[in-house]
């Protein structure tokens, strides 16, 4: 890593979540026994004779002229048609089942702004806030209401079309003996039920239609994709002049709020409406700021014991002499400004 000068100016930028989200579906099930009754009339039809005798008498004649009269009776038949009904009524027990879903627990969080803290920069930190950006659009319809997501079967009573039984000549006919468990099984309603409703970026993971029986499962809120890179960013964040040469270590912290609508407490308990998160991994900064130095010790001839002859001698040659435990002066510092680091 490379030393950035004093006086240069950097830049702050975080990449983070778009949100973050807590979310948890409860599947609610259930069933019940009711007791259904089938019935069905039989029209029973048939026919009876209701004739009469037709009795009659003629005269006959012996072999010897004599008479006698002969008598004689005849069935005149005459069918009536007769008809009655009955109706048999059969209970059973069937069971019906259901299975719905709501949501138990919801949490989504958007970005309100990040803090970044660094000796570097102006003050030691800087406040960045989303530019460009949107909340996720959550919408949802919420009831812990059975009766809001359940419709019970009304109809134990089932009556089946009639039937006619035709005895002809025979007689009254007999109802016949039949078994309606399997009508009572197929003709009795299901259960209707529907979800909690759930819209996420437009997106309908929680269905809130009507259903027989049983409801579609619901999606999970999609994982969150990173920010762009212009969301949370600041430039031209000056390094002051007067700061010394250092290796800085950064933290930050992202700060993610929602609101009233965006969230189903867990259990009925309230949460925070703000969720502060460490930022990771932020890259360090290190201030240096080169110089050179043209140094140029003050001779202090009072405590020098070279001969003054060899002194004269050596003119401009002569170095200066720092002579132990005494105090001596640097003077003339320089700073380098450098066209790269």
């Amino acid at each position: 890593m490379e030393g950035i000068p004093s006086g240069k100016d950097v830049y702050v930028q975080v990449e983070c979540n778009r949100y973050i989200e807590k979310s948890e579906y409860e599947n609610l099930t259930g069933d019940k026994t009711f007791n259904v009754t089938v019935s069905r009339t039989y029209n029973l039809t048939w026919e009876e004779d209701e004739g009469h005798w037709d009795n009659w008498s003629h005269t006959r004649t012996r072999a010897d002229g004599t008479t006698y009269s002969c008598d004689h009776s005849d069935w005149i038949e005459n069918w009536v048609g007769k008809s009655d009904s009955e109706t048999v009524s059969q209970t059973y027990a069937v069971n019906r089942n259901y299975s719905y879903w709501i949501i138990k627990t919801l949490e989504v969080y958007g970005i309100e702004r990040s803090m970044v803290n660094n000796y570097a920069l102006p003050a030691g930190t800087t406040l960045l806030y989303p530019a460009g950006y949107t909340f996720p659009e959550v919408s949802f319809d919420h009831s812990d209401l059975e009766s809001d997501h359940l419709k019970t079967p009304t109809n134990t009573d089932i009556t089946l079309p009639s039937k006619t039984v035709d005895g002809g000549r025979g007689g009254k006919p007999s109802v016949p003996s039949e078994n309606f468990e399997s009508k009572a099984n197929s003709l009795f309603d299901e259960y209707e039920v529907k979800n909690d409703k759930l819209l996420f970026e437009g997106d309908l993971l929680m269905d809130d239609a009507w259903y027989p029986k049983k409801t579609p499962e619901p999606s999970a809120i999609p994982k969150s994709d990173l920010i762009g890179e212009s969301v949370l960013y600041e430039d031209q964040q000056n390094i002051d002049l007067y700061k010394e040469n250092k290796n800085c270590g950064s933290t930050g912290t992202i700060l993610y709020t929602t609101d009233t609508n965006k969230y189903i407490p867990d259990n009925g308990s309230g949460i925070s409406k703000e969720k502060v998160l460490p930022i990771d991994n932020i890259n360090r900064v290190i201030i240096h700021t080169p110089v050179v130095g043209e140094s140029v010790t003050v001779e202090d001839l009072t405590y020098n014991q070279l001969h003054e002859d060899y002194v004269a001698d050596q003119g401009s040659n002569l170095k200066t002499a720092l002579v132990l435990k005494e105090p001596f002066t640097i003077t003339n510092r320089k700073r380098r400004n450098p066209s790269r680091h």
